[in-house]
C-alpha cells in the first residue's frame, strides 16, 4: 500500500507543479490527476478485498514513526467516497468560471489530504494528512469565495486550528503513555486501555473535542454557515462532502477504544441536540446554500448518534451514511451552484419555476433532498434504515429521537420545491443553462445515489470484508 499510496501523492504533486507552469491547460491537468488517483485507489481496495495487504517503511526510527499506510472495510468505503467527489469537483464544480488556476491546484493538494487521511494506519500521519486538508480549505475559501470569504475563511481556520491542537494533545500523550511508544492505530486500540484514567481521560476528551469540531456539532459548529455560503461551489462541494468526513472517521477510530464506551450516551445526547438544533436553524434560512448547510450539520449529528450506538448495524450506518451524505451534499452545492449561475439568485423568495427554466439542475437538486431525507431507492434511506435500527439496539426509543429533526428537515423541503421548483407565479428569468461539465457531475453523483440505494450491497459489501 506504502508505494501506491506515495504515487498518488506524487501525482498531485506533479499535477501542482504542471498546473503553474501551463495554466492554461490547469483544469485538464487537474482532472486527469484526480481520474488517475480513483484508478490507483481503485486498484488499492482490490488489492484490500484480495489479500488485505497493509506496509509500512521507517521514517523516523527513533521515536518509532513509519509511513504505514493500509485499508479496512471502513477506510475502503471512504476512500472510494473522496475519491469520486474530488473527481467530480474537478471536472463539474467551478460554476463561477474563476481561478482556473488556484482551484486546480487546490483540489489536487486536497486529494492528497483525502487518500493519505484514510488510508494512514499512523496516527501521526493521521494529524499530518489532516492538517494539509486544513490548509487546502482555508486556502480554497480565502482565494475563491465570495464576498465575505475572509471572515469566512478565518474563522474556519481558528476552529480548525482548534481542533488540530486538541488532536495533538492527544497524539503526545498517547505516544509518551504507551508502554511501546507507537501510534499505530491498531496498537493504540488494542493497549489504550493500559493507560492511567485520567490520561484515558484527557485523551478521549480531546480527541472528542477535535473530531467534533471537525464535523460541526453544536456547539463547536459556528465555522459552517458562513464557511459553506461563502466558499465557492467547489469549496462548498470538499467540505459537506469530504472534509467533515475526517471528523466522522476519526471518531470511529475513537469509539474503537475502550474508554469510550462509559460516555455513548452523552454523546448520543449531544448528537440529538445538535440534530434538533441544525433543523430548527434550517427552516429559518432563506439562502439555498446555508439551507444545504444546515442539512448537513444536521446529517453528521444523525451519524454521531450511529458512531455512539457502537454496534455492528450502526456503525455499518455510519460509514454508508457518511458515503451518501458525501455524494447527496456534492450533488445539493453543485445544483445550487448552477441556480446561482443561471439566475444569479440563492434566495428562496425570489426564486420560481425553476422547473421549468432549468429543468436537469431541479431534479437534481431535487433528487439530493430526497436523499439527504432518507426517501426509498437513494443511499439515504438505507443510511438511515441501518442507523435507526442501530440505534435503537443501544439507546432504545431514544435512538430515535432525530427522526424529529429529519422530519423538520423534510418539511422545509417540501416547502423549498413547492415555492421554487413548481411554483408558476412570478417565475424567474433564466440566463443559461448547465453545460457539458455539469451535467456529467449531475449525473454521475445522482447515479451512484441511486445505484447504492437499490443494490446497497455495493458498498456493504466492503465493509464485510
Amino acid at each position: 500500500m506504502v508505494p501506491l499510496t506515495l504515487a498518488i501523492i506524487a501525482i498531485n504533486i506533479v499535477a501542482i507543479v504542471f498546473a503553474a507552469f501551463v495554466r492554461g491547460r490547469a483544469k485538464e491537468i487537474s482532472i486527469a490527476s484526480a481520474a488517475l488517483s480513483l484508478a490507483i485507489s481503485l486498484y488499492m481496495v482490490f488489492l484490500f478485498a484480495t489479500s488485505g495487504a497493509q506496509s509500512s517503511v521507517t521514517y523516523i526510527p527513533y521515536l518509532n514513526v513509519a509511513l504505514s499506510f493500509g485499508l479496512s472495510g471502513i477506510s475502503s468505503v471512504l476512500l472510494l467516497m473522496a475519491e469520486i467527489i474530488i473527481l467530480v469537483t474537478a471536472v463539474s464544480g467551478n460554476t463561477e468560471r474563476a481561478g482556473l488556476l488556484a482551484s486546480s491546484a487546490l483540489i489536487s493538494l486536497f486529494q492528497i489530504s483525502a487518500v493519505g487521511l484514510f488510508t494512514s494506519t499512523n496516527l501521526l500521519l493521521f494529524f499530518v494528512f489532516w492538517d494539509i486538508g486544513i490548509v487546502a480549505m482555508f486556502l480554497m475559501i480565502n482565494l475563491l469565495g465570495s464576498e465575505m470569504r475572509h471572515n469566512a475563511s478565518v474563522n474556519f481556520v481558528l476552529y480548525e486550528l482548534f481542533a488540530s491542537s486538541m488532536l495533538l494533545l492527544a497524539i503526545i500523550l498517547l505516544y509518551a503513555y504507551l508502554p511501546a511508544h507507537s501510534l499505530n492505530i491498531g496498537y493504540i486500540t488494542s493497549a489504550a486501555g493500559s493507560l492511567p484514567l485520567y490520561i484515558k481521560t484527557i485523551v478521549l476528551i480531546s480527541m472528542f473535542i477535535a473530531f467534533m469540531t471537525n464535523m460541526a456539532i453544536f456547539p463547536m459548529h459556528l465555522w459552517l454557515p458562513d464557511a459553506y455560503t461563502e466558499a465557492s461551489t467547489q469549496g462548498s462541494m470538499l467540505l459537506s462532502g469530504v472534509l467533515t468526513k475526517f471528523g466522522g472517521y476519526g471518531m470511529l477510530i475513537l469509539f474503537a477504544l475502550p474508554i469510550a464506551a462509559n460516555y455513548t450516551g452523552y454523546v448520543a445526547a449531544l448528537a440529538i441536540v445538535s440534530v434538533v438544533y441544525a433543523s430548527f436553524m434550517l427552516i429559518k434560512q432563506k439562502d439555498l446554500k446555508r439551507v444545504i448547510a444546515y442539512s448537513a450539520m444536521l446529517e453528521m449529528g444523525v451519524i454521531l448518534v450511529a458512531v455512539a450506538a457502537s454496534n455492528s448495524i450502526a456503525t455499518e450506518g455510519a460509514v454508508y451514511g457518511m458515503f451518501s451524505q458525501g455524494l447527496s451534499m456534492a450533488l445539493a452545492f453543485l445544483a445550487v451552484g448552477v441556480i446561482k449561475s443561471i439566475y444569479d439568485e440563492r434566495n428562496i423568495d425570489r426564486l420560481r419555476d425553476i422547473v421549468s427554466g432549468a429543468r436537469s439542475t431541479a431534479y437534481m437538486l431535487a433528487i439530493a433532498m430526497l436523499s439527504i431525507i432518507g426517501f426509498p431507492f437513494t443511499s439515504g434511506f438505507v443510511s438511515e434504515i441501518l442507523i435507526f435500527f442501530g440505534s435503537t439496539q443501544s439507546f432504545e426509543l431514544y435512538g430515535l429521537l432525530p427522526l424529529v429533526g429529519i422530519l423538520v428537515m423534510g418539511g422545509y423541503f417540501y416547502h423549498i420545491i413547492s415555492r421554487c421548483f413548481l411554483s408558476r407565479s412570478r417565475p424567474t428569468k433564466a440566463g443559461g443553462s448547465p453545460d457539458i461539465t455539469e451535467r456529467f457531475g449531475f449525473y454521475a453523483l445522482s447515479v451512484l445515489i441511486v445505484l447504492v440505494g437499490v443494490l446497497p450491497f455495493l458498498v456493504l459489501g466492503l465493509l464485510k470484508l
